[in-house]
């Protein structure tokens, strides 16, 4: 959460909590939680500015509460 607070994107698998941040936006999930799979959707977005860029402008987009919010 905190990359995507920062208009990072996060690449992470499609379960748990994680998953369900990806909801939001913002998010490349791999298809399985594994070093290889995380490895080449990182490579990806590497080679691919344009991806990156989309899911950067997706993680801006988000909205996010503060520490006051949840007090």
């Amino acid at each position: 959460l905190e990359s995507l607070r920062h208009g990072r994107p996060c690449v992470c698998a499609p379960a748990g909590a994680l998953a369900e941040t990806a909801r939001g936006g913002g998010v490349a999930l791999v298809p399985r939680p594994d070093a290889a799979e995380f490895a080449e959707a990182m490579r990806r977005l590497l080679r691919e500015p344009a991806a990156l860029a989309a899911l950067a402008a997706e993680a801006r987009g988000r909205p996010f509460r503060s520490w006051t919010d949840y007090a």
